[in-house]
């Protein structure tokens, strides 16, 4: 056992296209307040990091949210409005699944949906475990999707998409929302295209703590890029890379020509 436990930190943000798959739920700019996490504790605490690893994993896989919040810090404040009235809580991970409002709507249940097939490769296999009084690291190996693929494969859908017609312009924008809108089932459709092979397997220490008497497990951005598939490489790979480029050069020469049709429109209008 080491002589002291490093202090676990709060994560530091996504990594570069992890954005676009968060970026359909619908946030509201409201003021972080309270700290107190919302969900009742599990009927049976959990006696050691071990077991409260293995409960968190097993709630995420079956997305039993309220289990998996009880065992750990998912929860992070209470937006309010104006008024000081709350109105929407924030997590760390599935934030747009924890709002009970869109549960019957077809929002929640395309977001359900995503969040279902992104887990449905998860495994996991705790490898040690280093306590040292109410902290604990415990060292994992997760596997999961690898999600670089699948952002990259949905970067490469879109931009096929302005260079084979795609329109330039206030047209294409208001459309880019529209499509913007369904990314979720885009992003769907094409998980169900990877096969077995593309997967990434991360290996992460997890940082657990005690608190009032019960066993919980931090929600470091190390550990949450390694159950969401983002713990592999933070490039595309190379084929996906040059097809990109390859994309944006045909979309810029398409952007140039429609500005110089554009222009000379315009000269027409004022002659």
């Amino acid at each position: 056992m080491r002589g002291s436990i490093k202090k676990w930190k709060a994560g530091r943000g996504w990594k570069a296209g992890a954005a676009i798959l968060f970026g359909i739920s619908v946030l509201f700019l409201y003021a972080c307040a309270g700290q107190q996490a919302e969900v009742d504790r599990a009927e049976t605490e959990l006696s050691t990091p071990e077991e409260a690893v293995q409960a968190a994993m097993e709630a995420l896989k079956e997305l039993d949210m309220k289990a998996f919040n009880a065992c750990t810090d998912n929860y992070v404040c209470t937006r309010r409005n104006w008024l000081g009235f709350p109105v929407e809580k924030e997590y760390r991970v599935f934030n747009e699944l924890m709002h009970t409002g869109w549960k019957k709507g077809a929002r929640y249940e395309v977001n359900y949906k995503l969040a279902e097939k992104s887990l449905a490769r998860l495994t996991w296999e705790i490898r040690d475990v280093k306590q040292e009084a109410d902290r604990a690291e415990v060292a994992m190996e997760i596997t999961n999707i690898d999600m670089t693929k699948v952002l990259g494969k949905y970067e490469i859908y879109e931009l096929e998409y302005l260079a084979n017609g795609g329109e330039f312009g206030v047209g294409q924008f208001v459309k880019g929302m529209f499509r913007l809108a369904n990314a979720a089932e885009d992003l769907a459709a094409i998980m169900d295209t990877l096969g077995e092979e593309d997967v990434c397997t991360v290996s992460v220490t997890v940082q657990v703590y005690k608190e009032k008497g019960c066993w919980k497990v931090h929600l470091g951005q190390d550990f949450i890029d390694a159950f969401l598939g983002y713990g592999g490489s933070e490039k595309y790979p190379l084929e996906m890379q040059k097809r990109i480029e390859e994309l944006t050069e045909e979309i810029e020469e398409g952007a140039q020509e429609w500005a110089r049709q554009f222009e000379d429109s315009i000269q027409q209008g004022i002659s």
